[in-house]
């Protein structure tokens, strides 16, 4: 989440990070470092246009 908050999950670069787009980076980087021993559990039940943080 932290590194996801540190711009990384800002993937169209508005200074904004949605819903969608977290959900998108932590579905990929947590088995990633978790050499595939976890993965995300996320259902998204609403608009992906929701905002989780400002950069």
């Amino acid at each position: 989440m932290l590194e996801a908050f540190g711009k990384a999950a800002d993937t169209d670069h508005n200074g904004m990070i949605s819903v969608s787009e977290l959900v998108a980076h932590l579905a990929k980087r947590v088995p990633d470092l978790t050499a595939g021993a976890q993965t995300t559990g996320m259902e998204m039940r609403f608009e992906s246009n929701l905002f989780a943080a400002g950069l």
